[in-house]
């Protein structure tokens, strides 16, 4: 549950934002629409309402995500970003720069440094 909360409140603040801007915008728009092209124009108001309530759910996905892998500590490391246990010895991902150096030719890939793999 708690997973899920950052996701739920970023699409709700998302969500309030497009509901305060589909008030100022939509309302005179669905009116001038039907006078000036119809049926038709009312329906494309409705369809860039739904592509922006698309994209607020995308973006509240997007952001709660970001959100929890920012926030959330691996279950490997230790207080100070290195890795702990028998993974140690083999190139991690989630290590703090200061505390690792490149795997070779992997630039997606650090090590702990060597003088950090007799803490481990």
């Amino acid at each position: 549950m708690r997973v899920l909360m950052p996701t739920g409140l970023a699409t709700g603040i998302f969500m309030t934002g497009l509901s305060v801007f589909s008030s100022l915008l939509y309302s005179s728009s669905i009116v001038w629409e039907n006078k000036a092209y119809g049926p038709v124009g009312v329906v494309m108001v409705l369809i860039s309402y739904l592509v922006g309530l698309g994209v607020v759910i995308h973006l509240g996905a997007v952001v709660g995500r970001m959100w929890n892998e920012r926030h959330t500590p691996d279950p490997g490391d230790d207080l100070r970003g290195r890795r702990t246990g028998p993974a140690c010895a083999e190139g991690v991902t989630r290590v703090s720069l200061d505390l690792a150096e490149p795997c070779g030719n992997d630039a997606d890939r650090y090590c702990p440094r060597s003088d950090d793999l007799q803490a481990c």
